[in-house]
């Protein structure tokens, strides 16, 4: 297209009673800059709309905006119309570089919703709230190939964008519970934001047979609508795939995961954002890392194969994510440590050249790098086993001592003075306890699933209990459900501080 000639500008100008701001320049390739050089017509301008709901909108665009009938001179057409939209709370004079985002729109104000929903996005995120914009409308007027800029003015434009509402907590429905109130199992996404972290996830063990469950938001729980308000596969057939997408309020078809033997656990993720869902099998090992020092369990620096409990104290994984070990206990002052990955071997170590939050309250041995702890009391280790950083942080306050710590469970008939265990540590206040065991069959949770085979720990009366749902390792809670155990002998390690447990074949 031709560049417009300043002749026909003036003329156009002249017929229709417009004034121009500067020389004229080609716009129909414009900048993200408002043009400085349109012509304003007497009563040709934009109008606004309604407030737009992107979510609610079932075509694939939207108008925002109505032009007022002005009659052109004979064979103009009005063509190549578009917005400029930015934040209404945004002074342009003051945007630091910062540029009006073009939408293309036909000459009834019909934008692309796609273009709508991605400026919106990448402006305010993808929660589901009114945004208050500006939109300055421009269009040109064509004849003969050439044309002239006309500004229609600004307008208001009230957007909110497409998403899916996302609370901040799930639950499981069934696995164990098929009630309308279950919050046995919460799926979360670790806190924070949903629309920026919307993937919630939890990790239940493995049952010896096929689970069947749906997802309920928090706030379906005891809803007399609940069963059209919980997530569920989408169709019947898709029911046992362990991805895809997924639906709400079909009810009827749970989501199945087939038994496989070679799974203990399951991690269970659903994207809310995406509407979609990852079930992934887990082996139940860690990658457990070992204390050992003269503050460790018998204090002997003892590195054997059996050394588990006696010169070795393991870190406890994390259930939600097993790359992060941590473990708190009683330390003396002068005490020293260092971890080993393998017992029995000191090829793979970590130390004080690992840690990364150094502090006044630990020390480095230069000669072997051990950590040093300054002032006697309680402390918390965390490794990172993906970045293999050690964190070391003082916690205030003492722990309750216990005496002695029993393993009732269905394997010894609930006995809760049976099966004690045996106290890791002999130079410090202990808080870590191990126990040799063996388990002849897996526990069956699916019988009875409210209350399914496994075991507790306990203090030898079932007055103080610590019982969770991981397995082999967990964080385990006064009078929580039965732990699930499969087959086979385990060192079997338990802190009494923090609950968590750790079971090693």
């Amino acid at each position: 297209m031709k560049k417009i000639s300043l002749y026909f500008s003036l003329a156009l100008m002249a017929i229709l009673g417009v004034s121009c701001n500067d020389d004229y320049k080609d716009w129909l390739d414009p900048q993200s800059y408002l043009p400085e050089d349109a012509i304003t017509i007497s009563g040709f301008s934009a109008s606004p709309v309604d407030a737009i709901d992107l979510g609610a909108v079932e075509s694939d665009s939207v108008q925002t905006y109505t032009l007022n009938s002005t009659t052109l001179p004979e064979n103009f057409e009005l063509n190549n119309a578009r917005i400029y939209l930015y934040p209404a709370n945004v002074d342009l004079s003051d945007m630091d570089g910062i540029k009006p985002q073009i939408i293309p729109t036909d000459i009834n104000g019909f934008a692309s919703v796609a273009q709508l929903q991605e400026y919106i996005e990448n402006t305010f995120g993808v929660r589901p709230d009114s945004h208050s914009l500006i939109a300055h409308v421009y269009v040109n007027a064509i004849k003969d190939g050439q044309a002239v800029l006309i500004d229609a003015g600004e307008i208001p434009l009230n957007i909110t964008p497409a998403a899916p509402v996302i609370e901040n907590t799930y639950y499981l429905v069934g696995y164990e519970d098929w009630s309308d109130n279950n919050t046995n199992y919460a799926l979360t996404n670790g806190g924070g934001d949903p629309y920026e972290n919307p993937v919630f996830s939890v990790t239940v063990p493995a049952t010896g047979g096929d689970i069947y469950f749906k997802v309920a938001p928090q706030s379906a729980l005891g809803d007399a609508d609940f069963w059209n308000l919980i997530i569920c596969a989408v169709t019947e057939e898709d029911d046992d795939a362990m991805e895809g997408k997924f639906a709400v309020g079909n009810n009827g078809k749970a989501f199945k995961i087939p038994y496989n033997p070679d799974y203990a656990e399951y991690k269970i993720s659903f994207n809310m954002l995406d509407q979609t869902y990852v079930i992934t099998g887990l082996t139940g090992e860690a990658d457990v890392w070992y204390m050992v020092g003269n503050c460790i369990g018998n204090g002997s620096w003892g590195n054997s194969a059996d050394g588990i409990g006696k010169g070795l104290i393991p870190l406890y994984p994390s259930q939600d994510d097993p790359t992060i070990l941590t473990y708190t206990g009683m330390f003396p002052a002068g005490g020293q440590f260092k971890m080993i990955h393998t017992p029995g071997s000191w090829d793979e170590q970590l130390n004080y050249t690992n840690i990364s939050n150094p502090n006044s309250a630990i020390v480095s041995d230069e000669d072997n790098h051990n950590i040093g702890i300054v002032s006697a009391g309680l402390h918390t280790i965390t490794v990172n086993t993906a970045t293999q950083a050690i964190t070391v942080t003082p916690v205030s306050g003492s722990a309750t001592l216990y005496s002695t710590i029993t393993m009732p469970g269905t394997y010894q008939g609930w006995n809760v003075t049976g099966n004690a265990m045996t106290a890791m540590s002999t130079v410090v206040e202990n808080h870590d306890w191990v126990a040799k065991v063996t388990f002849d069959k897996d526990a069956d949770v699916t019988t009875n699933p409210s209350d399914p085979e496994g075991f507790k720990f306990a203090n030898g009366t079932w007055d103080v209990n610590w019982g969770g749902s991981g397995y082999p390792y967990g964080i385990g809670s006064q009078d929580g459900p039965n732990i699930p155990y499969r087959a086979g002998t385990y060192t079997v390690c338990f802190n009494d501080i923090t609950g968590a447990y750790l079971l090693i074949k």
